[in-house]
Parts: C-alpha cells; sequence; structure tokens
C-alpha cells in the first residue's frame, strides 16, 4: 500500500523574491514580508505530491496568504500547480490546499518551488507538503503513471528515490 509523508518548511527559511523589498521576523519561525517569499521543495525523484498545508498568523480583518506550488523548467517555462488563498482570520491557523491532480516528482525536467504572498499583518509561519510513497518490499506493487516510477518508501514511511 501507500502512505503519507511529509516535509515541512518553517516560514523563516523562506528568500525574500526581490532585491528591494522587505522581510521581517516577528518570531516562531514566522515571517512577514512585502512581497512575495519563496523557498525550493527537495522532494525525491517520483515523489507524488498531494497539497499543500499553510501555517499561519493573520489578525487582519482583510488579508491573506497566498499558497503558490510552481514549477520550473530552466528554458523559461514556470507553471503554477497550487494557487490558493488562505481564508481564516483567527490568529495562527492552518489550511490544507489539495492538488487537483496529484503531482509526479520529475527532478530531471523541473524543479519545485513553494511562495508565500502576505498582506500586510498576516504572517507565513511555514508550509507543509503532503506526499504519498509506494511500498519497495514488493517491487511488483511499485505503480507507474505515465511512465514515473513512484517513490517508494522504506519502513517508517520515509520517500526514497524512485528505482
Amino acid at each position: 500500500g501507500a502512505a503519507n509523508d511529509y516535509l515541512f518548511v518553517a516560514g523563516s527559511a523562506f528568500n525574500a523574491r526581490t532585491s528591494t523589498q522587505t522581510v521581517t521576523y516577528p518570531g516562531a519561525g514566522c515571517i512577514n514580508s512585502t512581497a512575495a517569499v519563496t523557498t525550493d521543495l527537495q522532494l525525491p525523484q517520483g515523489a507524488e505530491i498531494q497539497g499543500i498545508r499553510t501555517y499561519y498568523y493573520d489578525m487582519a480583518s482583510a488579508g491573506s496568504v497566498g499558497t503558490y506550488l510552481t514549477v520550473y523548467d530552466g528554458a523559461g517555462g514556470s507553471s503554477d500547480l497550487l494557487n490558493q488563498d488562505s481564508t481564516l482570520e483567527s490568529g495562527y491557523a492552518s489550511e490544507y490546499f489539495n492538488l487537483a491532480v496529484p503531482v509526479v516528482v520529475d527532478n530531471l525536467a523541473q524543479s519545485y518551488v513553494l511562495t508565500a504572498n502576505m498582506a500586510a499583518n498576516v504572517r507565513c509561519c511555514g508550509m507543509r507538503a503532503v506526499r504519498t510513497c509506494h511500498e519497495t518490499e514488493n517491487p511488483e506493487k511499485q505503480r507507474a503513471d505515465a511512465g514515473q516510477v513512484h517513490a517508494p518508501c522504506r519502513l517508517g514511511g520515509r520517500c526514497q528515490p524512485g528505482l
């Protein structure tokens, strides 16, 4: 069977996307910025991304955190696989955004980037990628999807590179 695995990236690990923006660190792993912040998403070849959970602090009457999962092909092409805004205004909160179609990681063809874009008085505290891993004990149980071999798991649910 398959098991879920997670990769959490704290807001403080995100970087400014432009050289002119201001990024502040009010604490607890959370950041605030005047423009978008990004971080690369390092997942093993063949991992199947199901969605992203965004953690944030929101006390603004009209503000949100935009959550993006974007792929870049290194030749000028990019595509947003996820583009969702937070909806809660209740202090510390988190929301899960499911991908319309799970994405199989192909590190040979593209890179994966998480981006947060936040309103004033809203802090990004991190994002957690949810991915599905597949068994390694019986190679016949590994699924092929459009020519991709899914990342298998070893005991403990940690993803390993596809075969």
